[in-house]
């Protein structure tokens, strides 16, 4: 019991620690980010070498900093080359980059047919829309919103082909159930309902 408790305890100190870190760091880098664009601003109207030499002081720091979060990624990923003593800090950066692209949405087309591609602009539009909806009484999804949706011409929804379609029909073969099997990783159950 008494381990337990211990190890409870532990894990929120350790929580509340990294949480605090996390956005220690991220001050951090947007202070020396916001710094970095001042100086350049400062150096493109009035170029000078205190200008110059500062500037690369920022840069040297930004990039010492980023190191360090780089080797937070890679102890993130959890990956064999970490364990192996390789350092592919790449690989560990395009997986985060996945990963983060994986989660947002890239395009977003207004109900006045305008597209939007900023993010923030993109988010206050989810927010509007989900706040319309759920105080609505009325669905918010009209007929236009559906066309627009289930198009032949949407290019964020894949189509099958015909050949894939019918590939797709019937019952599964016990080659395909192989073949799936195979391709999922190690060390991940399946459940079965």
């Amino acid at each position: 019991m008494f381990w337990e408790l211990l190890k409870c305890m532990i894990r929120g100190k350790t929580i509340s620690y990294a949480s605090y870190i996390k956005k220690k760091n991220t001050k951090t880098e947007n202070d020396l980010e916001l710094k970095l664009a001042k100086l350049l601003e400062n150096y493109e109207i009035d170029p000078s070498e205190l200008l110059n030499s500062e500037i690369k002081i920022l840069e040297n720091e930004l990039v010492q900093h980023r190191e360090k979060i780089v080797t937070g990624i890679m102890a993130r990923a959890k990956a064999r080359w970490v364990a192996e003593g390789e350092k592919c800090t790449n690989y560990f950066c395009n997986l985060e980059k996945r990963n983060y692209n994986e989660k947002i949405i890239p395009k977003l087309i207004k109900d006045n047919g305008e597209e939007i591609f900023n993010q923030s602009e993109i988010l206050e539009e989810q927010k509007s829309f989900y706040e319309k909806l759920y105080s609505s009484t009325n669905p918010i999804l009209h007929q236009e919103h559906k066309n627009l949706f289930f198009d032949e011409n949407n290019p964020f929804i894949r189509k099958l082909s015909d050949e894939q379609r019918l590939q797709a029909e019937g019952n599964l073969n016990t080659n395909e159930c192989l073949k799936t099997l195979k391709n999922m990783k190690n060390s991940t159950s399946m459940s079965l309902l």
